[in-house]
């Protein structure tokens, strides 16, 4: 049995086996609720999975499995494939973000996650807005079980980078919560329900953002923003995704020159450059170019012409990427990209624009617990653009490719005006990121 099967069955057996509805969890110190079916130990102690039967599954493919099954009663014929709901989703996300003039930067695989957890105790009205943004509807225990299996197979993926996905829920400190729920957050997830007192927005703000501060080893200071929660929440999901890798040939720092920036809001930065063959795609509205990290990642920079933004980021779907990949030829080319940190947010404003407007009322989870207030969905990503890499790479000494022969042919491809980027794994064709820099 592989890895990656094991956690779906692991999950189906605590599901199977925990706690029944009506039972609550038991309080810990430290501001954490949990299930009383797990041991001190923090697994399950009724977890069994002997006698399990070995479900086949691609672990590459990002299914969560090829048996197909049996959703909502109707005939099984088909597999569930994630790499259409990391795309759904991200596209979403980033809409939601996109209407001012902002940069965006959108962890697709953290608003899964995120998404896939709500699922588990929200009410028929939310889990069918939740499941109209994944782009179809599954039963809340197979969709946690592939994306548990999903997070596994991309965090191996990014070695010897880091995808570190860093979810939590956080809950009014006087809730109490049906153990099923809490059994199901810690069996598909590994974690547990955070309490803090949301009648002092400030101080659960501080609270989680000093939490979300260690986590991220101080990468991620400012998780909840002082719009991000109020009195009227009660349940809050959020999110950090943390994401390191360095690029498969690096950029040659002597190279690295200031030069403007010709976005919504005009600035001098640093440039980096580098001459190599890429895979490239041209088409009458846009130059894209895929940069392969060290590991099993790529990153796709899209640059639209001149007065094509608008209408390149209308035409964004769960094929955009795919479509570029699939056109892309080997090109020499000569790449200038800005040396850059980029920030996005999702906050209550902001996930109401993504159409959660049930899944954020008051009562929406009213079947897992009591005292819940509205829920909120909140995410805050970070991404460094570097000569070596992406925020946090290996700082060993690079090995540069000779790329003065032939640049004379190569195609220049500057990104000084608006662009967008997505970062996939090219195994699973899993979306990890999605942003646009346009100041």
């Amino acid at each position: 049995m592989s890895r990656h099967h094991l956690i779906i069955l692991l999950a189906i057996a605590a599901m199977s086996v925990g706690c029944n509805r009506g039972e609550f969890g038991k309080r810990a110190e430290g501001g954490v609720i949990s299930a009383d079916a797990r041991d001190d130990s923090g697994n399950n102690a009724n977890d069994e999975v002997d006698g399990l039967n070995n479900q086949d599954s691609d672990p590459t493919s990002g299914d969560l499995n090829n048996a197909a099954p049996n959703v909502g009663g109707e005939p099984a014929d088909r597999a569930i494939s994630l790499y259409g709901v990391t795309h759904n989703i991200g596209v979403a996300g980033y809409r939601s973000q996109s209407g001012g003039d902002e940069n965006v930067v959108v962890s697709a695989l953290g608003l899964t996650q995120s998404i896939a957890i709500a699922t588990l105790g929200a009410d028929e009205d939310a889990n069918a807005e939740l499941f109209n943004i994944v782009g179809t509807t599954y039963l809340p225990e197979e969709f946690n079980g592939g994306v548990s299996s999903l997070l596994s197979q991309i965090q191996t993926a990014a070695e010897p980078g880091i995808v570190r996905a860093a979810p939590s829920v956080w809950a009014q400190s006087d809730a109490m919560f049906e153990s099923q729920f809490l059994n199901d957050l810690y069996a598909y997830h590994e974690l547990d329900v955070r309490l803090v007192n949301f009648n002092s927005p400030d101080s659960a703000r501080l609270q989680i953002n000093n939490w979300y501060r260690n986590q991220t080893g101080g990468y991620i200071t400012e998780a909840v923003s002082p719009r991000g929660i109020s009195t009227d929440s009660g349940l809050a999901f959020v999110d950090a995704t943390f994401f390191s890798g360095a690029w498969e040939v690096p950029f040659d720092r002597d190279l690295t020159m200031d030069d403007v920036f010709m976005g919504r809001q005009e600035r001098v930065l640093p440039f980096m450059e580098r001459s190599d063959v890429l895979l490239t795609a041209q088409d009458n509205q846009k130059t894209s170019v895929i940069l392969p990290f060290s590991n099993q990642l790529v990153m796709v920079a899209v640059l639209p012409n001149d007065g094509a933004f608008d209408a390149v980021e209308a035409s964004m779907g769960p094929e955009f990427f795919q479509q570029i990949i699939d056109s892309s030829e080997p090109q020499f080319v000569t790449l200038r990209m800005p040396k850059v940190e980029l920030a996005g947010r999702l906050d209550s404003s902001a996930s109401e624009d993504l159409g959660l407007g049930a899944a954020n009322k008051d009562g929406a989870y009213a079947s897992i617990g009591d005292g819940l207030g509205a829920g909120a969905f909140i995410q805050r990503s970070k991404i460094a653009f570097t000569e070596l890499g992406a925020q946090g790479a290996d700082p060993s000494p690079p090995e540069f490719n000779d790329g003065a022969a032939g640049a004379e042919d190569s195609i220049p491809v500057v990104l000084n005006r608006p662009f967008i980027f997505g970062i996939l794994d090219s195994g699973t064709n899993t979306l990890v990121y999605l942003g646009r820099m346009v100041r």
